[in-house]
Parts: C-alpha cells; structure tokens; sequence
C-alpha cells in the first residue's frame, strides 16, 4: 500500500488489521514525510491484548506533534503511555504501548418458549414462565 493518496486514519487501520491479523509481527508502512509507522498486537492468555505503537525516522526524532496526530488517528480506544525516545544505529524512534482488556462474551439467548429448568413436573409444556404461576415446593 503507497501512503501517496491514502489518508492516514486508512493507513492506520489497515496496520491495525494487518497487525491483528498476525500477533507477533509488526506491520510497517512508511509515510511520505519519510516517517514509519509500526503497529504490533500480542494476545495474552488473560485476553489482554497490547497494541505497540512506533514511529521511525532514519535521524531526526519524530515530533511529539506527530506523535499525537498519528494517535488522533488511531482506530482503536487507547490510553497510551507516555512514548519514550529510542534511539539505534538505523534510526530515531518514539515508542508507545497501551493494554485493550478482553471483550466481555456475550452468551446467546435462550430461544423463546425453551425451558431451561424444571418447575417439579408442573407446567410441563408451558415456555417458561407463562401459566404456571405457582411455587414449587
């Protein structure tokens, strides 16, 4: 994907989906500001997963501006942490992360008219809940 004509939120998204896609293996895309940005996703066996965010420039930081556009952005809800500067022989980074905690599971409704107990062999037949009125002892 060229970042030429595209807008940065479809760039982001698509790194979040790549990057969902494949936990474990950052996805890239340089900009044509020369900026990179990579997106990692690593599922926990809590079902926490982690989204790490990286910008990249061979020797100038990215701006802390740059920082909160790409953030302005993202797809997904985030509370970043605070990036913090790296710095290695192939080039300036800002580097952030953020925990996205496991989706609450949704159990399917019963289909109307199921029971799903007994009521003491009263009401057989009745869905539950309709005609049946009594108390079991």
């Amino acid at each position: 994907m060229t970042s030429s004509n595209i807008s940065l939120r479809t760039i982001l998204d698509d790194l979040l989906r790549r990057a969902t896609n494949a936990p474990g293996i950052p996805a890239r895309q340089m900009l044509k500001n020369g900026l990179r940005v990579d997106v990692l996703v690593l599922n926990y066996e809590t079902g926490e997963s982690e989204t790490f965010l990286q910008l990249r420039r061979e020797t100038v930081y990215p701006s802390s501006q740059e920082w909160l556009t790409v953030l302005k952005n993202f797809p997904t809800p985030r509370d970043p942490s605070t990036p913090f500067r790296k710095i290695r022989a192939n080039g300036c980074y800002l580097k952030g992360s953020w925990l996205i905690p496991p989706q609450p599971v949704q159990l399917p409704l019963s289909p109307q008219g199921v029971r799903t107990g007994t009521s003491g062999g009263r009401g057989e037949g009745h869905p539950a809940g309709e005609g049946n009125n009594q108390e079991t002892p």
